[in-house]
């Protein structure tokens, strides 16, 4: 199974066996996808008038994709972050650090990005986990991350616990954190991309 790029509207249905049942399966593996420190989305426009009127069905019967989807504009909400978030890290130095224990396993990958010199020892400034799973999964990351401005750039809202307190991050919401570790709750079937996108004022914490 593959995630749509350009191709298929291109091509009618040509390569419609090889899509994915579920479009939420399709939203963890671009959210892998853009996550990757030298992949590229796999969502693009060339500049060019889009011509295709091809369009590719979800598994209930729904248009996904077609004409505008291969523009940013005609993304989808989850796609403008992931998007967002491989354009933050992909000319940046650092290195991404896998992580082992409860947020590494068969339905769950993780992983942070810190200093190329330090990676176990200097604070991170990104983080993903991708639940593949059909159940929650809670857990302490272990890497301090960054003080500073953070967005969450997935596909679904996180529970975040800090200092006693849960916090719901929805998609795209901007928040500040002090640094530290967090202990965060990935529902099943989602994708947390955490990327630091500025430092942090002096008067806000969340």
């Amino acid at each position: 199974m593959i995630n749509i790029n350009h191709d298929f509207p291109n091509n009618g249905n040509l390569f419609n066996d090889f899509l994915f049942n579920h479009q939420q399966d399709e939203q963890l593996a671009m959210a892998y996808m853009a996550a990757l420190p030298f992949s590229r989305p796999l969502v693009y426009w060339d500049g060019q008038v889009l011509k295709s009127t091809t369009e590719i069905k979800n598994y209930d019967g729904s248009t996904r994709v077609g004409g505008e989807a291969w523009l940013n504009k005609g993304c989808s909400t989850y796609q403008q972050l992931y998007n967002e978030f491989h354009a933050l890290y992909i000319d940046k130095a650092g290195i991404w650090s896998a992580f082992e224990g409860v947020f590494a396993t068969k339905n769950v990958l993780a992983f942070s990005r810190g200093d190329s010199v330090n990676i176990n020892h200097s604070p991170h400034d990104g983080l993903v986990i991708i639940n593949k799973g059909n159940e929650e999964v809670e857990g302490t990351w272990p890497n301090k991350l960054q003080p500073g401005i953070y967005k969450n750039m997935g596909s679904n809202s996180v529970n975040i616990i800090i200092n006693n307190t849960r916090k719901i991050i929805p998609p795209g919401k901007v928040f500040t954190l002090r640094g530290g570790t967090l202990n965060i709750n990935i529902p099943g079937r989602s994708a947390l991309l955490l990327g630091k996108t500025g430092e942090q004022p002096n008067y806000l914490y969340l």
